[in-house]
């Protein structure tokens, strides 16, 4: 194949087969011409991809899940014009399916092309390349509709007023696809640029007529590729709008999160303040009574005696003071070993505890869970 189209060595290289788009040309000469400058042929060769996206919704008897699928469509394409005869060879490579092969091959057929237009080695791309802005097309329009889903859930849980549950693993997929839409939309319109230039090249040295005019049908194919840039200019301009759209409601998520997180925490503080004001009467109490009920328990004891009016006191009080420090010292030993015991439960960070409640169960959780 290399030696019968002859086909640059490059075509073949690791990197142009990894590359994400390309457009090349080369010029081939009559090798019976002495000076090599007489057009006999043109090669040509570019590289177009679309990620194609689509989402799938998997319904089992325990759980509906959901999976953002996709497959990369190539236009991948060698062409090899004849200056004698006009005759064009095409050889197209890797296309996934049966379906995408004979649009290029209906491309590129219907219609038929002019004679005026087989005098123009470009007359192929304006035909190829509008079956992949199409592609393009509908690959933004698909990762647009993803990201409307997230947007009109979000407006479903705002109207019920439900606390805010956003799916971030299930946005950064979305994100993905788009940037790869992205991608491929600006490389399209970079590669249709270079299609833009070699043609106008071909045109001031090859292709003017003998009055020095271009023929209307090489006017018609700059102007078909002028129509497919700008279509992948618009279609990248839509992609970015999406990843602006997509980046807005990831934004709004996390502050909404944030917020609903603040309003939770005032809440807990607010609980907070009243236990604290409850336990502050509470020990303004015992200050009140401790000292005198503790007065009240020493002298109650039969370590004090009043017979007679004469107060007396055993010569066994030590005791009291004994068994009295023993039995405190018990008490913090046995609070400090079994305090890791009693510790609350570590929070975890993954817990929805309220978010995404309805607003029946608000109060519950409120006075259930943060009480």
């Amino acid at each position: 194949m290399t030696s019968c189209f002859q086909i640059p060595k490059v075509w073949w290289e690791e990197c142009c087969r990894n590359a994400n788009g390309y457009f090349g040309l080369e010029e081939l000469t009559e090798s019976t011409n002495p000076t090599g400058e007489k057009l006999s042929g043109l090669n040509s060769w570019a590289r177009f991809q679309v990620k194609a996206v689509w989402q799938d919704d998997q319904k089992d008897e325990k759980e509906k899940t959901r999976e953002i699928l996709y497959d990369w469509d190539k236009l991948n394409a060698f062409a090899r014009w004849y200056e004698a005869t006009n005759h064009m060879a095409l050889v197209i490579f890797d296309p996934r399916s049966d379906e995408l092969k004979n649009s290029f091959t209906s491309a590129v057929l219907n219609p038929r092309p002019t004679p005026g237009e087989l005098r123009d080695p470009f007359w192929i791309y304006p035909r190829l390349i509008q079956k992949m802005v199409d592609l393009e097309e509908t690959s933004v329009w698909a990762t647009r509709k993803l990201i409307r889903d997230v947007e009109k859930k979000r407006c479903k849980q705002e109207k019920s007023k439900q606390s805010l549950d956003p799916e971030y693993s299930w946005l950064h997929e979305i994100s993905r696809h788009v940037i790869h839409v992205s991608e491929t939309l600006r490389v399209g319109a970079v590669s249709v640029e270079s299609i833009q230039k070699h043609h106008e090249d071909f045109l001031e040295l090859h292709g003017k007529l003998g009055n020095g005019q271009v023929s209307m049908a090489s006017r018609n194919i700059r102007n078909r590729l002028a129509f497919c840039h700008h279509m992948f200019r618009s279609s990248a301009h839509r992609a970015e709008a999406n990843s602006a759209r997509l980046q807005s409601e990831v934004t709004l998520a996390f502050n909404k999160v944030s917020q609903e997180d603040s309003n939770v925490s005032v809440q807990i503080a607010h609980y907070t303040r009243n236990d604290s004001a409850a336990m502050r009467t509470i020990a303004a109490v015992t200050m009140l009574f401790l000292p005198a009920t503790f007065i009240s328990a020493i002298f109650g004891t039969t370590f004090f005696n009043s017979d007679g009016g004469v107060w007396k006191v055993s010569d066994k009080f030590w005791i009291f003071w004994v068994a009295a420090g023993l039995v405190t010292f018990l008490s913090f030993a046995i609070w400090v070993g079994l305090a890791p015991y009693f510790r609350p439960k570590p929070i975890d960070p993954t817990e929805r505890l309220f978010r995404a409640l309805p607003p029946e169960q608000e109060a519950e959780v409120d006075e259930k869970a943060i009480v």
